[in-house]
């Protein structure tokens, strides 16, 4: 992750003198796209350090610090703070107060769902990822365009950003860019416009809700992810088979993988096969796609596009250890910076429960041995989405998708946070953040 703050693209000219203590409240603002963002401004008399203080109403106060070189006109932003909330600020300058003042963050935008936090125990959950960011559809249907929005929430189950998906269109997979400097958005017009994809995007925003980038992914209508050299890549929707396609930085679109060609090698021509997710290993430099339809997750490799192994429920596939420990219905599937597969998929045994397995690979038996679980018994269920997040403390974070829950474990499996989504329909994927600041500097 970034580090605190990316100073250089926070600058902008325009503030008055704040010795003027009425002028300086006057400018500072909450912005108008991202109502939970609030700019603090102060004409700097000297080049120097700066050290930006705030509190939300009668909680403690966070430091935010920012190493300025410049004299002159400031716009700093304060981030992660809840809608409808009032602020306290306070900048300093080479440890002298510069400006100082009150300000209350805009309402909660009309739309968003209400949330619980059933628990929270700071002393066990992992405080090095104190945001998530996800997607929620409020409404029944999937694919109702007007009632999705993309959101970050903080420890106290607050919504501190929302953007709005544009109509006709449905979020699923929200994430932080590759160079971690951006949001980037997929607009899938499949489940939005039904479609089939054909006026599907991704837009790459930043946390001040500015549209960066866009680009055309015809055919997604579900996973996609971007790549370290900023290309992209998604599965296109064709007929019930899909293809991965790479967008590369100069805009040339290319076809590295056909699922219909692995199924005829497989024996299994005519197969439908439809995705759920997609990852890229950097290390291995290749693809886990992930599909629903055949219980199966398949490694292609990002250069050849030749299919390098595939775990589940194919002709071909490794074994599993124990026996039952099988894919059913898996979403969200990767692999850890530790080289495990981490899984989340319905409970096997029937049972309306979600379940997340870990496995380590056994490359000389081709066997996935099972190492650790967490679901069964728990009565938590996602029939649509979900998926299982390892935090860098070690805990897993549980996203239960359609279920609109969302849990913080322990490896023993102790419950250190736990979120409901009172009157959401579809949550959708869900990235840990550590630092937002970093996301301003895209």
């Amino acid at each position: 992750m970034r580090p605190a703050l990316a100073i250089a693209a926070l600058i902008s000219a325009g503030c008055p003198n704040p010795h003027d203590s009425a002028s300086a409240e006057d400018c500072t603002r909450v912005d108008e796209t991202v109502g939970s963002i609030v700019w603090v401004c102060a004409e700097l008399p000297t080049e120097g350090t700066i050290n930006l203080h705030y509190r939300v109403e009668d909680e403690d106060w966070r430091p935010t610090l920012v190493d300025m070189r410049e004299a002159g006109a400031q716009e700093l932003p304060l981030l992660g703070l809840p809608y409808g909330a009032a602020v306290d600020y306070e900048l300093k300058l080479d440890g002298e107060t510069l400006t100082q003042g009150s300000i209350r963050t805009a309402p909660l935008p009309a739309g968003l769902p209400t949330t619980t936090l059933l628990a929270s125990d700071p002393a066990l959950y992992d405080l090095d990822t104190p945001w998530l960011l996800t997607s929620i559809d409020k409404t029944t249907d999937i694919g109702t365009p007007e009632a999705t929005w993309v959101i970050i929430l903080d420890r106290q189950g607050r919504i501190v950003w929302a953007l709005e998906t544009p109509a006709f269109r449905l979020t699923l997979h929200p994430r932080i860019s590759a160079d971690e400097g951006a949001i980037l958005m997929d607009l899938n017009s499949h489940l939005g416009a039904f479609d089939r994809g054909a006026a599907s995007q991704v837009q790459r925003v930043g946390i001040d809700g500015v549209v960066q980038a866009t680009w055309d992914t015809p055919g997604l209508h579900h996973p996609y992810t971007d790549l370290p050299d900023g290309s992209l890549a998604w599965g296109a929707w064709g007929d019930g088979l899909e293809t991965l396609e790479i967008l590369d930085p100069t805009g040339v679109q290319r076809t590295l993988w056909d699922c219909g060609d692995y199924h005829a090698a497989q024996g299994l021509d005519g197969t439908p096969c439809s995705s759920n997710t997609l990852s890229w290993d950097p290390g291995s430099e290749r693809f886990l796609f992930s599909f629903y339809t055949t219980h199966t997750m398949v490694e292609i490799d990002g250069n050849s596009g030749a299919t390098t192994r595939w775990f589940g429920q194919m002709p071909g596939a490794w074994d599993f250890d124990p026996s039952d420990s099988g894919f059913v219905w898996q979403h969200g599937g990767y692999l850890t910076d530790e080289g495990t597969l981490l899984v989340s998929m319905r409970a096997p045994d029937g049972a309306d429960e979600t379940v997340a397995r870990e496995y380590t690979l056994d490359e000389q038996n081709l066997t996935l041995h099972e190492i650790w679980s967490y679901g069964q018994g728990q009565g938590l269920y996602a029939p649509e989405l979900g998926e299982a997040t390892r935090l860098p403390g070690g805990n897993t974070l549980l996203n239960y998708g359609s279920g609109t829950h969302i849990r913080e474990v322990t490896p023993p499996g102790t419950t250190v946070w736990d979120l409901r989504i009172e009157d959401g329909s579809l949550l959708g994927r869900g990235t840990p953040i550590q630092d937002l600041y970093g996301l301003l500097a895209g």
